[in-house]
């Protein structure tokens, strides 16, 4: 006889089942406060689920479609009071808000487009080729100037007409390329990061941020630190974190011994770059479309070499922060000849074994992990969290409906999960707000796995013990005054 089925008949079914449900869902004890919190935050996940047709939810459907569906919700205006601890994947060029900083360009008489190429240009120093249109003129020439501008956005931000595009990830890398060309005044881009750690910070309730920086030099890091500062001399305080990050495709002409040598020398850099800001630059990362760059197992030399030098310089392994797992490949079968593309013709990703093997910090994304449930119950094991951007994956299209998102059985299964944005400016937003929205609606997240989210996005932070304590000290209090206000005002 099945042994469920003899606990059932010793136990009765509904006690049996409870008992199951017990083991399934591993909640975090509430206060009594954060009770009655918790039971407000069920009846705005009530009202906002009885606004979608359930045949049809929002969840299932292409996010720029339905964003202001999840704004117009009180769990979206509940969320976005939320402190919610650190961000721990973004990209800093793609982190705020583009409407906004087309505006403020559009405006400028060198503002320019070319629209061979669908990009924008800031020409502050020369007149541009023939080719190269005038933004102001064009807006003020149009014949309706703000379906000009709609146009015109849509080369730099992904929205509902892009839903069915034939490959979004060619379209989405595009744009950093096409908007590129509006941070080369100082100025633009200061205004730029400037305004996105404002509204992370104050208007989004974010108190920690770890940035993925292309390439990032030490003028880099000086920038980014005087934008903190900034803010700091306002009474608006974030901590930043930076990850030197290079691409792992082989670019245009670029040879396989040209690409070797660029990829150790980034990984070199950094640990360089951590020698030169301690604390504040803390390791390194590859990134890029996975499925047609570089494999982990094809770079993980690499990466020891740099380690090497690292260790041989300055007595540290160099950290690593890896993008793996962002994948819709086969995992977990034997991989075919490793070229630098991949491993093809299988078309098989099993990154996520390098990672694990090369002791990485964190793993941006990771979604391929619940399809190698042995690997995942070592993940579990060591504690190697995923940093999980649930608007990015569908949008991308790895999770079409995020009601079957990978990151809800790795969580339930005990693997560590906190929740970013990735690209949120290409993507029509700024901030992690909407990142919380979509996976409480779609994974029907209790308030104690919210919070449980946010804590590991804290303990998981590249911080020392120490800075994490205060850290958490500072959210606590924050949650605290939020769980009461929430209390009052309902």
């Amino acid at each position: 006889m099945n042994a469920i089925f003899v606990v059932v008949l010793a136990m009765g079914y509904v006690e049996a089942r409870t008992e199951i449900l017990s083991q399934t869902v591993n909640h975090m004890e509430l206060s009594s406060e954060e009770m009655i919190a918790d039971s407000i935050f069920e009846e705005l996940k009530d009202e906002a689920a009885a606004q979608q047709e359930p045949w049809n939810p929002w969840a299932s459907q292409f996010f720029p479609c339905v964003k202001e569906e999840y704004e117009n919700t009180g769990l979206y205006e509940l969320l976005l009071n939320m402190p919610k601890g650190a961000v721990l994947h973004v990209h800093p060029s793609a982190m705020g808000d583009y409407y906004a900083l087309f505006d403020l360009v559009s405006v400028r008489d060198d503002c320019y487009f070319n629209p061979s190429y669908g990009s924008f240009e800031l020409f502050m120093d020369s007149v541009p080729e023939s080719e190269w249109l005038n933004v102001s003129e064009m807006l003020a020439s149009a014949f309706d100037e703000a379906a000009m501008r709609d146009s015109l956005i849509n080369y730099i931000v992904i929205d509902e007409d892009d839903e069915y595009l034939p490959d979004v990830w060619a379209e989405f890398e595009q744009m950093f390329g096409r908007v590129g060309g509006l941070f080369t005044d100082p100025a633009v881009a200061y205004h730029y990061i400037y305004q996105a750690m404002y509204v992370y910070a104050l208007i989004d309730n974010v108190q920690h941020i770890e940035l993925r920086a292309h390439t990032p030099s030490a003028a880099s890091v000086e920038f980014y630190l005087g934008v903190v500062d900034s803010l700091a001399e306002q009474g608006i305080d974030i901590s930043v974190r930076i990850i030197y990050c290079d691409s792992r495709y082989l670019f245009p002409g670029e040879t396989i011994e040209n690409f070797r040598e660029r990829i150790v020398s980034s990984m070199k850099a950094a640990a360089d770059l951590m020698v030169q800001y301690p604390g504040i630059v803390v390791g390194a990362d590859v990134y890029s479309e996975e499925d047609k760059g570089a494999t982990a197992f094809y770079m993980a030399p690499m990466m020891e070499e740099a380690r090497e030098y690292s260790m041989a310089e300055y007595g540290f392994e160099l950290p690593l922060f890896l993008h793996d797992g962002e994948s819709s490949f086969p995992t977990g079968v034997p991989d075919s000849p490793v070229s630098l593309l991949g491993p093809y013709p299988g078309n098989v990703n099993n990154n996520l074994i390098d990672a694990y093997l090369l002791g990485v910090e964190r793993v941006g994304h990771g979604i391929e992990l619940a399809k190698l449930p042995e690997l995942a119950e070592m993940y579990a094991e060591e504690g190697i969290p995923l940093e999980i951007c649930p608007v990015s994956n569908q949008i991308l299209g790895y999770v079409p409906d995020l009601r079957n998102h990978p990151a809800v059985p790795l969580m339930r299964n005990g693997v560590r999960i906190s929740i970013s944005p990735d690209d949120p400016a290409m993507f029509g937003y700024t901030g992690v707000t909407f990142d919380f929205t979509v996976a409480v609606l779609a994974w029907d997240l209790s308030l104690s796995d919210v919070k449980r989210l946010i804590m590991n996005s804290i303990e998981d932070a590249a911080m020392t013990d120490s800075e994490k304590d205060e850290l958490m000290s500072l959210w606590q209090n924050e949650w605290d005054e939020f769980i009461s206000f929430t209390i009052e005002n309902r």
